[in-house]
């Protein structure tokens, strides 16, 4: 198998632990913002020595909107991921929304990159949002929630189609694989922290808000290891799709919600039930196939 592939596949093994690292953090008492903007900004800090001994990895005017572009993106998910379940909408129906991405990816790989809808990436695609439903099971959530919470986790799975296809025109303009990570990782933050500041005015945000500090070091420590994860996530990413398809790697990405359920199950004492194993198995079933078809 290609090695673009391998690294794709670990691209999405390592974005299984998003979630599941959300939560753990979240139970200990990180908000919204807290968990968002230190793991995003601790991700550019990781990366930001490598800058200091390449001089090519400094920020350009030629590519600045790129990266201004970026980090919107990386902000629009971040909310489409979270914001949706403060408005109501349950965890199935935002899961569900979210992890459309291959579909948007492989629309925006046709019409920018000219990619090929063969039989094979249009019975993946099908098979991963069959998988997608099934491992959500919406229909059975106590509430689906409003339209407006709707939209915005809509609006986060285009935006991580929007993830995938930044590493692919990063590649296709040969831009240095730190140096796109570490901008779309920092502007990321700038923008969160804008919208911080904006959200701390008002008192029905407070639970989004808060700040704690008072982690032992264990703690911090896991939370290195999960900025680091980030770092390894977009790196495989972009390193993978230097030689396949946008619509592939958003097909094979959809790993990460078969790995999340996994950690969750191993370490959140969350069940497996008969519909996230089935789910699960389609979704593995569909990154064979696209795999396998080349």
């Amino acid at each position: 198998m290609e090695r673009g592939y391998w690294y794709v596949i670990l691209s999405g093994i390592l974005a299984g632990t998003v979630v599941s690292g959300g939560r753990f953090f979240g139970e200990l008492g990180m908000s919204f913002y807290q968990l968002s903007i230190f793991w995003f900004g601790l991700s550019a800090l990781i990366l930001f020595p490598f800058l200091l001994v390449k001089k090519e990895l400094r920020l350009d005017r030629k590519s600045f909107i790129f990266y201004i572009a970026c980090g919107l993106i990386g902000t629009v998910i971040m909310f489409g991921q979270f914001l949706p379940l403060f408005m109501g909408v349950s965890v199935a129906v935002v899961v569900l929304l979210l992890y459309t991405q291959p579909l948007w990816t492989a629309i925006f790989g046709r019409v920018l990159f000219k990619e090929r809808f063969t039989k094979y990436k249009i019975a993946a695609i099908i098979l991963v949002l069959i998988g997608i439903a099934l491992l959500a099971n919406p229909f059975q959530s106590a509430g689906i929630g409003n339209l407006s919470g709707i939209a915005i986790a809509l609006a986060g799975g285009l935006g991580l189609s929007g993830w995938v296809i930044t590493g692919k025109v990063s590649e296709n303009r040969k831009y240095n694989s730190i140096k796109t990570v570490f901008y779309f990782n920092l502007f990321t933050t700038v923008f969160l922290a804008a919208t911080y500041l904006l959200a701390v005015q008002f008192p029905a945000a407070g639970s989004a808000t808060g700040l704690m500090f008072n982690f032992p070091p264990a703690v911090w420590l896991l939370f290195v290891l999960y900025s680091i994860a980030n770092v390894g996530t977009f790196l495989f990413l972009y390193k993978g799709i230097a030689t396949i398809t946008a619509s592939t790697a958003g097909i094979i990405l959809l790993l990460e919600p078969v790995v999340a359920t996994l950690i969750a199950a191993a370490f959140l004492n969350q069940p497996l039930t008969i519909n996230i194993l089935a789910g699960g198995g389609i979704i593995l079933l569909a990154n064979y196939i696209s795999i396998k078809s080349k």
